[in-house]
Protein backbone atom coordinates (compact mmCIF):
# COMPACT_ATOMS: atom_id res chain seq x y z
CA UNK A 1 0.00 0.00 0.00
CA UNK A 2 1.66 3.55 -0.88
CA UNK A 3 0.35 6.90 0.77
CA UNK A 4 0.66 9.88 -1.75
CA UNK A 5 -0.80 13.19 -2.01
CA UNK A 6 -0.71 15.69 -4.76
CA UNK A 7 2.99 17.13 -5.01
CA UNK A 8 1.22 20.55 -5.84
CA UNK A 9 -0.08 21.16 -1.74
CA UNK A 10 1.56 22.18 1.02
CA UNK A 11 0.03 18.34 1.86
CA UNK A 12 2.86 16.40 0.33
CA UNK A 13 4.73 15.56 3.57
CA UNK A 14 3.38 12.40 2.95
CA UNK A 15 5.10 12.02 -0.34
CA UNK A 16 5.07 8.09 -1.18
CA UNK A 17 5.41 5.84 1.74
CA UNK A 18 4.68 2.18 2.23
CA UNK A 19 2.18 1.00 4.61
CA UNK A 20 5.69 -0.57 6.56
CA UNK A 21 7.72 2.21 6.44
CA UNK A 22 4.81 4.22 8.09
CA UNK A 23 3.98 0.99 10.63
CA UNK A 24 7.72 0.83 11.44
CA UNK A 25 8.51 4.78 12.16
CA UNK A 26 5.16 5.10 13.81
CA UNK A 27 5.52 1.90 15.70
CA UNK A 28 1.81 0.79 15.16
CA UNK A 29 1.03 -2.58 14.78
CA UNK A 30 -0.61 -3.46 11.44
CA UNK A 31 -3.98 -3.41 12.92
CA UNK A 32 -4.13 -0.10 14.72
CA UNK A 33 -2.66 1.63 11.55
CA UNK A 34 -5.08 -0.01 9.45
CA UNK A 35 -7.97 1.35 11.88
CA UNK A 36 -6.40 4.92 12.00
CA UNK A 37 -6.05 4.89 7.99
CA UNK A 38 -9.36 3.84 7.62
CA UNK A 39 -10.96 6.48 10.12
CA UNK A 40 -9.13 8.68 7.86
CA UNK A 41 -11.05 7.78 4.81
CA UNK A 42 -14.74 7.46 6.61
CA UNK A 43 -13.71 11.05 8.25
CA UNK A 44 -13.35 12.30 4.33
CA UNK A 45 -9.40 13.19 4.62
CA UNK A 46 -7.97 10.30 2.05
CA UNK A 47 -9.24 8.04 -0.62
CA UNK A 48 -8.28 4.96 -1.73
CA UNK A 49 -7.03 4.41 -5.44
CA UNK A 50 -6.37 1.31 -6.93
CA UNK A 51 -3.57 1.08 -9.46
CA UNK A 52 -2.35 -1.09 -11.76
CA UNK A 53 1.21 -1.53 -12.31
CA UNK A 54 4.30 -4.03 -13.99
CA UNK A 55 3.92 -5.60 -11.12
CA UNK A 56 0.59 -5.97 -10.54
CA UNK A 57 -2.10 -3.59 -8.25
CA UNK A 58 -1.70 -1.93 -5.48
CA UNK A 59 -3.74 0.36 -3.50
CA UNK A 60 -3.16 4.22 -2.56
CA UNK A 61 -4.42 6.44 -0.49
CA UNK A 62 -4.88 9.81 -1.81
CA UNK A 63 -5.03 13.25 0.67
CA UNK A 64 -8.65 15.10 -0.32
CA UNK A 65 -9.00 18.36 -0.36
CA UNK A 66 -10.43 18.60 2.80
CA UNK A 67 -7.69 16.47 4.45
CA UNK A 68 -5.32 18.91 2.88
CA UNK A 69 -7.15 21.78 4.76
CA UNK A 70 -6.48 20.05 7.45
CA UNK A 71 -3.20 19.30 7.15
CA UNK A 72 -2.50 22.99 6.62
CA UNK A 73 -4.32 23.78 9.77
CA UNK A 74 -1.98 21.99 11.99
Amino acid sequence: TLITTPMTRKANAFHKAKFEEIQKRANLSTGNLDTILQDLEKRGLMRPVEKSGPFGKSIQLRITEKGAAEFRRL
